[in-house]
């Protein structure tokens, strides 16, 4: 008895600590608006030099998917337009997407991933977009939580998952126009949920796939 309260205590001291970190890393970041971003996202349009746009979304607390930061940066250098938020913004940044679209100010195809709780909002910000009337060229989960089932005019899906209890694959849903790979990544040595968005040849494998699907406008404008 005293064994199994001795280690419940340690569980809610781990989990305390845990929560306080969350907490101290996460405020700071959280209260950045979207507009106090506004000289960062024009110097970064500035240095864009291929068609399309990409939205990399992050899982819990923005402390656990560190790997979308790492991919961004290097799309960034490829000269790919990139923004990367928390999983809980998506609908945000859709409806500007949206708003852009009705002007005639989108550059495509839009690329949507994410991982964990992202890759769920992944899913979900492309067929919110879709509903919309705004085509995405891609979009590609790094191990969502939950089954997700993708709708309307979406090109190419592609989820890199390690199957749990959950039924975590990706299922074509109604008006889906494209098509959907699930990738079963469990047999990748030292790959679980934690680490899979940070996986060098996953990254590579995403990276490259967006590139074959955008342009080089400083070829187009030769």
């Amino acid at each position: 008895m005293f064994l199994s309260i001795g280690r419940w205590l340690a569980a809610a001291l781990r989990f305390a600590a845990i929560a306080i970190v969350i907490t101290t890393f996460v405020s700071p970041a959280s209260a950045v608006s979207e507009r106090s971003q506004g000289a960062t996202v024009r110097v970064a349009k500035a240095a864009v030099t291929r068609t399309g746009e990409v939205y990399l979304i992050r899982g819990l607390a923005n402390i656990f998917s560190l790997g979308m930061d790492s991919m961004a940066k290097k799309m960034r250098d490829k000269g790919l337009y990139v923004r990367t938020f928390n999983h809980s913004g998506w609908k945000g940044f859709a409806n500007k997407i949206i708003k852009r679209a009705k002007d005639g100010d989108v550059s495509y195809p839009i690329v949507i991933a994410g991982h964990s709780l992202g890759a769920n909002s992944a899913t979900a910000m492309a067929n919110y977009l879709t509903k919309k009337g705004v085509k995405v060229g891609l979009v590609v989960a790094f191990d969502p939580t939950l089954k997700r089932i993708v709708k309307g005019d979406i090109s190419q899906v592609i989820n890199y998952y390690i199957p749990n209890g959950s039924k975590n694959e990706v299922y074509r849903g109604q008006g889906f126009r494209g098509k959907v790979q699930n990738v079963d990544v469990s047999d990748m040595r030292g790959v679980n949920h934690m680490n899979v968005e940070k996986n060098k040849k996953l990254q590579t494998q995403f990276i490259d796939r967006v590139l074959s699907i955008t342009k080089d406008t400083r070829r187009a404008a030769r």
